[in-house]
């Protein structure tokens, strides 16, 4: 036999570790980002979140974790570079996910896009600048408005049938 109870043991409990490592390390990323909602794209197809903590570079860029959310429920995880004073950005990687979680494919370093107004990049780029010259981390507290919507994860939209409100679709030209 080519294992014994004592490598047995030993496999086991590496195994178990590496697992262990493997949880932590997935929960503690997933724990580090605090997205705060910025809006829809005009057709709705696609809803647009920052992570609230943002860095500034020595050059006074910021770099921001963006994650979009098409009506598919497929969805885009990408660190951003925003060059505010320019008014544009640029994608340092990002990521693609099928509705499940599953990745798909890993893209990296695009060349800087201006911001277009009436866009969804130019909701993104209101919130993350508007906040660049007082602070690097995006106040929670400040609302750009007032959603309502039933409790629901990232993955899912709620039934908006159910709503009683009609501030609950807004889109990203709504938040001047």
């Amino acid at each position: 036999m080519f294992f014994n109870n004592s490598n047995k043991s030993n496999i086991i409990l590496f195994l178990q570790t590496i697992f262990l490592i493997l949880f932590i390390c997935q929960k503690s990323y997933s724990q580090e980002r605090a997205w705060t909602f910025v809006g829809t794209d005009e057709k709705e197809t696609m809803s647009a979140y920052v992570d609230t903590n943002i860095q500034t570079q020595s050059n006074g860029n910021l770099f921001v974790w963006e994650k979009l959310i098409q009506a598919d429920m497929n969805f885009v995880i990408g660190l951003v570079e925003w060059d505010c004073q320019q008014k544009r950005s640029r994608t340092i990687q990002q990521a693609f996910y099928d509705r499940y979680g599953e990745p798909l494919n890993l893209s990296k370093n695009s060349d800087w896009i201006y911001v277009i107004d009436g866009t969804l990049g130019a909701g993104i780029y209101r919130k993350v600048c508007r906040n660049s010259n007082s602070s690097s981390k995006i106040n929670p507290k400040v609302l750009l408005a007032e959603i309502t919507s039933l409790a629901a994860s990232l993955r899912e939209f709620p039934n908006i049938n159910q709503c009683d409100s009609s501030s609950f679709k807004r889109r990203a030209t709504d938040f001047s």
